[in-house]
């Protein structure tokens, strides 16, 4: 017989049971992955970021030579180097001749239960890597998204799954399947799962728009989403939401829909998409130029009413740009090396016709090719005249279903050039990502606390190369990033998000 007392890991009395717990309890303690494999503790000790040229984003400008010290996922200094004093035993990242600035929002995207199966590599690792701090999911349609949805957000603030600041809408109100339903049980529903914010579709009633609008906010839940086909622009200036979830939204609003007529979702659709989309273009040749003469009072209308609403508006021009692409240069598209990351449904569909933008090349017809390209000229137009008049704008890309081909994280970027190319200067299409998008999410938490270099904000920063207020796509090749007050390098980026070996 095995003198089992000699063991000290084996023992009889109640006080070296309690010993042994205490030393399983330790020793599980000292290894994370027991717990869980992608956890993303805050760091105990102190981050300096050492001798860095800091872009605050409290205004335009870089502060050179500069010391950040990060602790407990807040940004605990910011100073001169020479000033700051680094304490004995911080971790130091080396910033000399480099540039630190606050992560990026992506302020409307969606995420889905089926990215656990479909898609390669995590898209919450993808939004990290690409320097994307925090997101906003708006809306769902099945109670496995949204019940995700709100785990991960959990998840992620509990410091279980490495990803961005999540935040998100719940049920929407107004989509094709539930218009006709009265829209209160899904707003005590929301309220009650703990979202966010609520999210109008496109197919809400006057009556109803005006009951979301007033019993939300008596919920005190933020109101954002579509301009409802029968409510129009003028609607929602009378009876203002706090967000419009599109610029394209504001199409509409140009083609000269006739809101006098009731019309089903069906009939909405053919109406709008084969009717006003094309006509109204084609009318002018699809010339911008002749379009914008022609409209002008029209569109200072337009903006005059957004600016009076007070509503912000979310970017997501690069739908625009996509169906440019996808309809008149594929091949330009599937250069796209981030296309790797996208669901293999997506490229067997596109290769196949049958992806969601290329069935609306079926529904213009022949002889209307021109009209993509227009359609995202007058976008960037919009985007344009709502930043002279002083709207706030927010940065989404509407990434996150797997359909479209806008792939999370890396879309982001594309959506920052496009700003600068509507004519925004590179400091204020930052702020559409940064100050805009932290000044938004203090409506619905009360807390404004990230999007700029501060004491006391969040750290979440992105280290580039070069100085982005000269050029925003220093930011794609970023060197690393913080999340949450966890420092990833470039080196851990990319492991994080290799693609798996094909077989």
């Amino acid at each position: 017989m095995n003198d089992l007392s000699r063991n000290p890991l084996v023992c009889t009395s109640g006080n070296h049971v309690l010993r042994m717990l205490v030393v399983i309890m330790l020793f599980a303690l000292m290894q994370p992955s027991l717990w869980a494999a992608d956890r993303i503790d805050t760091e105990p000790v102190v981050t300096a970021f050492m001798h860095v040229n800091i872009v605050p984003m409290t205004r335009e400008t870089v502060l050179e030579n500069y010391t950040v010290l990060v602790r407990a996922g807040r940004i605990l200094e910011v100073g001169p180097a020479d000033r700051v004093a680094v304490p004995e035993g911080a971790r130091m990242i080396d910033g000399t001749d480099k540039y630190l600035l606050p992560g990026l929002a992506d302020m409307h995207m969606h995420t889905y239960a089926s990215w656990e199966e479909e898609y390669p590599v995590s898209p919450f690792l993808l939004f990290v890597a690409n320097g994307v701090t925090t997101i906003r999911s708006l809306g769902h349609n099945d109670e496995r998204s949204l019940d995700y949805t709100l785990a991960a957000r959990d998840e992620i603030e509990r410091g279980d799954r490495i990803g961005p600041a999540l935040y998100t809408c719940g049920w929407m109100t107004g989509v094709s399947t539930n218009w006709d339903k009265d829209p209160v049980p899904y707003l005590l529903a929301n309220r009650e799962s703990g979202c966010d914010c609520e999210k109008l579709y496109s197919f809400l009633s006057l009556a109803d728009y005006h009951k979301v609008v007033s019993f939300a906010h008596t919920l005190g839940l933020y109101v954002m989403g579509h301009i409802p086909y029968d409510v129009g622009l003028e609607g929602v200036a009378a009876y203002p939401m706090d967000e419009i979830a599109h610029i394209e939204e504001l199409d509409w609003e140009l083609w000269d829909v006739d809101r006098s007529v009731e019309r089903s979702p069906r009939e909405w659709t053919g109406y709008l998409f084969v009717d006003r989309m094309v006509k109204v273009p084609r009318s002018f040749d699809f010339d911008m130029e002749r379009f914008v003469g022609a409209k002008e009072q029209q569109i200072v209308r337009m903006v005059k009413r957004v600016k009076e609403s007070g509503c912000a508006v979310s970017t997501t021009v690069i739908i625009g740009k996509l169906i440019y692409e996808k309809l008149i240069t594929p091949e330009l598209f599937l250069a796209r090396p981030e296309l790797a990351y996208m669901p293999p449904r997506y490229l067997e569909a596109f290769a196949r016709g049958k992806e969601k933008h290329q069935q609306i090349k079926k529904m213009i017809g022949e002889g209307n090719e021109a009209l993509p390209l227009f359609k995202y000229e007058m976008e960037k137009m919009i985007t344009a005249r709502l930043h002279q008049a002083g709207v706030p704008l927010l940065l989404g890309t509407d990434t996150g279903s797997g359909s479209m081909g806008i792939v999370q994280g890396f879309s982001i970027h594309d959506e920052l050039a496009i700003m600068v190319e509507s004519g925004l200067s590179p400091y204020e299409a930052l702020c559409t990502g940064t100050v805009n998008a932290s000044r938004m999410i203090s409506k619905i938490t009360g807390k404004d606390d990230f999007g700029t270099v501060e004491a006391g904000k969040k750290a979440d920063l992105v280290l580039v190369n070069g100085n982005p207020l000269q050029d925003v796509s220093y930011i794609k090749s970023n060197l690393g990033v913080m999340v949450n007050g966890r420092w990833f390098s470039r080196e851990e980026l990319d492991r994080m998000i290799a693609l798996p070996e094909s077989d």
